[in-house]
């Protein structure tokens, strides 16, 4: 029995893609890097956009690990304008913690 709707995740074979979206979107949001996570931390955000599932526990993560990269002077300084950096994180973390409390 297949799901066959009109909206784009509403049938089995998309409903499977989407599922694999969330789970590299999770593992990304656990990286080393915070490049990755950061851009698993907006993927989250287009994933709950599109109506597809997403806890509040993985936006306490994207949360949590955003916070950790504001503070992380190294971090910070590895970068060319390190101001801008902090800005856009701020803004990204903004983001993550407006939605993660619907």
């Amino acid at each position: 029995m297949g799901a066959w709707g009109v909206e784009p995740f509403e049938n089995d074979t998309a409903a499977e893609f989407a599922d694999k979206l969330r789970a590299v979107t999770f593992t990304g949001l656990r990286s080393r890097d915070p490049l990755v996570v950061r851009a698993a931390a907006e993927a989250m955000l287009l994933l709950d956009a599109a109506g597809l599932h997403v806890g509040k526990d993985f936006f306490q993560d994207a949360k949590y690990r955003l916070q950790e990269m504001i503070e992380d002077e190294r971090f910070v300084s590895s970068w060319n304008e390190p101001r801008a950096i902090l800005a856009s994180l701020r803004r990204q973390l903004k983001r993550v913690a407006a939605r993660g409390y619907r």
